[in-house]
């Protein structure tokens, strides 16, 4: 943190944000676009293999912009306290500044491939409603945990060099 007490992100989780901001905004447009041409009941609850196994009204499509805002809301604040989050080194006067930024990159990393996840899914459940599609892909689940495995391992990787 500076001398002013303030948090200063870095150029990384800052792009991370603004792409974060364009995924909500692309999350609402499709609940509100599509919620007119939905049937009355959309998947969404899908078996090991993607098969659609539980229906509900096509109102349960907003809950997903509301769950990705309120977990970015989350993790935006989370962010703003980077003293209260574990390093993998000693935190100094001299590494600092250099941590914090790090940690801010990864913890909006993690809410950028969060609200990714949320926004593929919220698209799959309208392209099965809509018979686009007859399910989703077992391989989903996958892409986020790997990105969300290679953000920490980068993050950490590069916060135990400042050590």
């Amino acid at each position: 943190m500076s001398d002013s007490g303030k948090l200063h992100i870095g150029r990384y989780a800052f792009l991370l944000d603004i792409a974060n901001v364009i995924v909500l905004l692309i999350l609402f447009f499709v609940a509100v676009y599509y919620y007119g041409q939905l049937p009355e009941e959309v998947p969404i609850r899908f078996d090991a293999k993607g098969t659609p196994i539980a229906h509900r009204s096509k109102a349960t499509l907003f809950v997903f912009p509301l769950l990705a805002l309120v977990i970015s809301v989350i993790l935006f604040l989370i962010r703003r306290q980077p003293g209260m989050m574990n390093y993998p080194v000693e935190v100094t006067d001299e590494n600092e500044a250099a941590l914090y930024r790090e940690s801010s990159t990864l913890v909006s990393g993690i809410m950028l491939v969060t609200n990714v996840l949320i926004l593929y899914s919220c698209w799959n459940i309208v392209q099965i409603a809509l018979g686009h599609s007859t399910g989703l892909s077992p391989s989903f689940l996958w892409i986020p945990i790997l990105l969300i495995a290679l953000l920490a391992y980068n993050a950490f990787r590069r916060m135990k060099k400042l050590g």
